[in-house]
């Protein structure tokens, strides 16, 4: 995945969308290239927890564009100038260049800038509490992402859709959200906003009691935001999976990574995030009965806050200091930081906070005998146990949903797996069969070449047979023929001897002796 997408992206889509009718070609070659530098080079130093020098950055390139009068890149500007500035917990001073990039984007037309404005409102509005206002503005920011195919802002704008719909106790939709979420950054390759939806599912998945699959989400982004070298990143990070610990009674390793998160912050000057990491270990000290230890980190926290003018990082501190006064009996000095967290958090929808500041407040009024005060924060206690009440069983509702859901789908999966065993059995049978058949085919082929090949042999030897004994035939023909002639030239000689002798046989006794030339015989001489 790419490691500065999450900034380097959004900006060269902005660029890319710009508007030829309201920047003349001149306009652009004159200074464009160095806006953009300064951006790109903002994006990298502000990921990299150099906030002041990418605060210095964006600044510059915003007075180069309204200068040079380059409408998009200073809407771009503003809003990268806002974005340090929320991070950093100046929230009203970052609403302000939100709301300037809003005006720029409304009187240039430019759709990609009025989508990012949108928002950062809404983060705004989430922040401070008015959650029924930021989903307006995160809904207008999900029309426009969606119509531009901006996948982005959409991933960006659906995390934070989905947690105001937790506020509201609507987890199922939380969890549509994030899943969705995950799936487009998961394609977009996108290091940081995966990090972030991660991070975001690990939260969600802790308010469902599902702590195997909020520590793998949390350490997912953990890893991602490590790989990255984004020091804010790592410190959000850990100090998620040190709550998630928190709530699995793992204090040790609760404890180790808060004071990761809390010395990531201290190198980087990330003063919001010192505050939450101070104000999680001091809730964690208090637990443990260690009030000194809690009240150092909590005071410190608070005197953060304080001069930063970070308001929710105020309201947090001053509650977890009430609930330690109170603990300690120190009923005055509880009194006074339960109202002032109240003061920054009045009329808001943290609805969570108020109904512990509203319990810390009634139990200390009655415990030093106003009871006309106690009965009034006991009014207001009750109205917003009321709210929760609503909001908890929206989320019971919900977690019935997503458990059902789940169930219904665990079903539909066995069935498939059934089937699919099933198929795979016959799949089995068939490939058993198919092969039973190749054997016996392969076999009855080998057989008819064996006796293909024994005929043809057989033929083979019968015509050699037959050119032999044809060879023979012709061979005897010839020598009897040959005798015949043979026994025809020695049979006339000897036919003609034949003749003579008989001849001369015959006729020999009566030739006379001179012409046989007979000599008498001698006396005595027998013949």
């Amino acid at each position: 995945m790419g490691s500065f997408n999450k900034y380097i992206f959004p900006l060269f889509f902005l660029l890319a969308c710009r508007s030829p009718n309201t920047i003349s070609p001149t306009q652009h070659n004159k200074g464009d290239s160095s806006i953009a530098k300064n951006l790109a080079l903002g994006d990298i130093r502000n990921i990299n927890g150099a906030t002041e020098e990418a605060l210095r950055l964006f600044l510059t390139a915003h007075q180069e564009a309204e200068n040079d009068t380059f409408f998009l890149e200073h809407g771009i500007a503003s809003i990268k100038i806002g974005e340090v500035l929320y991070d950093r917990g100046s929230y009203d001073s970052a609403l302000t260049w939100f709301f300037h990039a809003r005006d720029l984007a409304a009187t240039y037309h430019l759709r990609p800038v009025e989508a990012y404005a949108q928002y950062y409102i809404g983060k705004f509005n989430e922040t401070k509490g008015a959650f029924s206002q930021a989903s307006r503005y995160y809904d207008s920011s999900l029309v426009i992402s969606r119509q531009d195919d901006d996948s982005s802002l959409l991933a960006l704008a659906l995390t934070s859709r989905g947690k105001n719909y937790i506020s509201e106790g609507k987890l199922n939709l939380a969890l549509q959200n994030y899943l969705e979420a995950f799936q487009i950054t998961e394609s977009l390759h996108d290091t940081l906003i995966f990090a972030q939806t991660c991070s975001h599912l690990g939260s969600l998945y802790m308010l469902l009691h599902q702590y195997d699959k909020a520590l793998d989400y949390s350490r997912k982004g953990l890893l991602f935001r490590g790989d990255m070298n984004n020091p804010e990143g790592i410190a959000k990070s850990c100090n998620n999976v040190g709550i998630i610990f928190h709530k699995l009674n793992r204090n040790d390793s609760a404890f180790s990574y808060f004071y990761q998160a809390l010395t990531l912050c201290r190198n980087t000057h990330y003063e919001k995030g010192m505050v939450k990491a101070m104000n999680n270990i001091g809730s964690l000290f208090s637990e443990q009965n260690d009030d000194q230890k809690a009240a150092r980190y909590l005071d410190t926290a608070f005197s953060i806050s304080t001069r930063t003018g970070y308001g929710f990082g105020i309201a947090t501190s001053s509650l977890n200091l009430g609930d330690l006064s109170r603990k300690k009996n120190q009923l005055a000095k509880a009194i006074y930081y339960y109202r002032l967290s109240l003061s920054r958090i009045d009329k808001t929808d943290y609805d969570e906070m108020l109904d512990n500041i509203y319990q810390g407040l009634f139990q200390c009024y009655d415990s030093i005998g106003d009871y006309r005060t106690a009965l009034d924060y006991h009014v207001l206690l009750l109205q917003t146990q009321k709210k929760l009440l609503n909001t908890e069983n929206a989320r019971q509702l919900a977690q019935m949903n997503i458990a059902f859901d789940l169930e219904r789908k665990e079903k539909d999966n066995q069935v498939l797996r059934a089937d699919n065993e099933l198929k795979e059995l016959l799949i089995k049978r068939k490939t058993t069969f198919i092969w039973l058949i190749v054997i016996a085919l392969g076999f009855t082929i080998a057989l008819c070449a064996a006796v293909y090949n024994r005929l043809h042999i057989k033929k083979k030897a019968n015509s050699q047979l037959e050119t032999l004994n044809r060879t023979v035939t012709e061979q005897n023909t010839a020598l009897n023929k040959l005798y015949s002639i043979i026994a025809h030239e020695l049979r006339n000689p000897l036919y003609w001897f034949q003749n003579l002798s008989e001849a001369l046989s015959r006729k020999y006794r009566e030739m006379p002796p001179r012409k046989s030339a007979k000599k008498p015989l001698s006396p005595g001489r027998i013949r």
